[in-house]
């Protein structure tokens, strides 16, 4: 993973990758944004697009109404999750 430091120019933050067994930067500087940027290219495997009419039909074909109350608790906590980040 890439390893960055953060430069103050102006009273601006800025960032700088930072090669840690060469000793040396590399490339240019950066904003925050593009740091943001890359670091997510970097540790980001998959998107997942989540249909949530498709789940609530899966969970609504569980048999066993005990597991379909668990899981429906289980994605509604999860939506509250969600809704904190948004």
């Amino acid at each position: 993973m890439r390893k960055y430091h953060r430069v103050v120019l102006g009273g601006k933050d800025y960032y700088r990758q930072y090669d840690e067994t060469l000793d040396c930067y590399e490339g240019e500087l950066l904003t925050e944004e593009d740091v943001i940027e890359q670091v997510l290219e970097d540790v980001v495997q998959d998107v997942i697009h989540v249909d949530r009419s498709r789940v609530q039909r899966s969970i609504k074909n569980i048999m066993d109404e005990d597991d379909r109350l668990v899981i429906q608790s289980y994605v509604e906590y999860l939506e509250r999750v969600v809704e904190l980040f948004e």
